[in-house]
Order: structure tokens, then sequence, then C-alpha cells
């Protein structure tokens, strides 16, 4: 039981971190983009 809960919190800890990461990417594009658009 401990166990399976343990691996719940983990694979929401790597969603979350992928997640973080393309939100980051997406952002950047985003202000590249804002950028060479002046």
């Amino acid at each position: 039981m401990l166990n399976d809960r343990n691996e719940l919190i983990i694979d929401h800890h790597r969603a979350t971190t992928i997640l973080n990461e393309k939100v980051t990417d997406i952002f950047r594009h985003g202000i590249e983009i804002m950028s060479t658009d002046e």
C-alpha cells in the first residue's frame, strides 16, 4: 500500500517536471517570436 502511494507520488512528480519543461520551452519560443517581430 505504502509502495503504491510512493510510486504514485513519483509518477506525479515526473509528470509535473515534464510539464514544467514543456511550458518553459513554449514560453521561451513565445519570447523569441515576439523579439523577432519587432
